[in-house]
């Protein structure tokens, strides 16, 4: 994981120099004539669609730009990023076994696991947790590959396992109903921001009372929640229920999301294909249908009257419409 982590972040601080070697790190300038509007005739077509042609080809320039950096940030902190969570997981996994394991050993060997621990969660995990709330704001994640984009959350699933023991006669389905009851509140106190809290309960030892017939006296408690980010390898869940049941040694683990961290939608792109106002605008001449006049001695239709093609006036503000809308969109 740290090798993994520190080769993302010595990317990532190298980005820069990169993106200037590439062409693409200096920022696209606008004179103040390029955004200035008022200085254009917005009478003249030619003048509108030459004002309106510079300024998208410097945006259209800018944009370029923009997309090369971001796909080079994003290919860090999402692709390689979303990889990085599996070796995060495998580590705050391995020190917690660890510490379960150090349990059944002497003193030294239960100090070195708490070494370890109280390291990973006070140097690695800090940087891990600023890394992944970056991944939050620039990434998003898809359940599968058509699922939409979304955004980034829930990407640790946590688990809590624990066998308890009810001290005197069998479990009865109220009890399991306050033992889930218990172990989800468990859960929400120690990660106020977790999500999807859901506890299921398996008998786990069973009384035989008679033949076709038992009662369970314990049961295996799961407990799984979501999280954004990875929790810390040294914390503890505690289930507190009555004097009524005895609950045994926790195990505590992680899964990485099974969604795809991904980077996002693609922009539809600007279209710096403007038209130069010098284009003359057509209209087919129209024709008139003949007035009837209800008289006793029908007339002669009066001749149609041609309808002039639309005047330079007219193509100025249908120029300057599509400049416009261009423009501002």
């Amino acid at each position: 994981m740290q090798t993994a982590f520190n080769d993302i972040v010595a990317k990532y601080a190298a980005l820069p120099a990169k993106l200037k070697t590439d062409g693409v790190a200096e920022r696209v300038k606008f004179q103040f004539s390029e955004t200035d509007i008022g200085r254009t005739d917005l009478k003249d077509s030619k003048s509108l669609c030459k004002f309106a042609g510079k300024l998208v080809s410097q945006l259209k320039k800018a944009e370029g730009n923009n997309k090369k950096r971001l796909a080079a940030a994003r290919e860090l902190l999402c692709i390689k990023g979303g990889a990085l969570l599996k070796k995060v997981v495998d580590a705050n996994n391995c020190l917690r076994k660890a510490k379960r394991d150090a349990g059944k050993g002497d003193a030294s060997v239960k100090k070195d696991a708490d070494d370890s621990i109280a390291k990973f969660d006070g140097n690695a995990l800090k940087k891990v947790k600023k890394f992944v709330g970056l991944m939050k704001k620039k990434c998003l994640m898809k359940e599968t590959a058509k699922s939409k984009a979304a955004p980034v959350k829930g990407l640790f699933r946590e688990k809590l396992k624990a066998r308890i023991k009810k001290n005197k006669g069998d479990l009865t389905e109220e009890d399991k109903q306050k033992i889930a009851e218990a172990a989800n509140a468990a859960v929400q106190k120690k990660y106020p921001e977790a999500t999807n809290i859901k506890t299921t309960i398996t008998d786990a030892t069973r009384r035989q009372l008679r033949p076709r017939r038992s009662l369970a006296s314990s049961a295996d408690v799961e407990t799984t929640w979501d999280v954004d980010e990875p929790a810390n390898a040294a914390d503890k869940v505690a289930v507190v229920l009555s004097t009524d049941f005895t609950v045994g040694a926790t195990e505590i683990s992680a899964a990485p999301t099974t969604s795809t961290i991904a980077v996002a939608e693609p922009v539809t792109p600007i279209d710096n294909n403007l038209p130069d106002g010098s284009e003359p605008a057509t209209t087919k001449p129209a024709t008139a249908k003949p007035e009837k006049k209800p008289t006793a001695k029908p007339k002669e239709p009066e001749p149609a009257p041609e309808v002039e093609e639309a005047s330079t006036g007219a193509k100025v503000a249908f120029g300057s419409a599509i400049c416009a809308a261009l423009l501002f969109v």
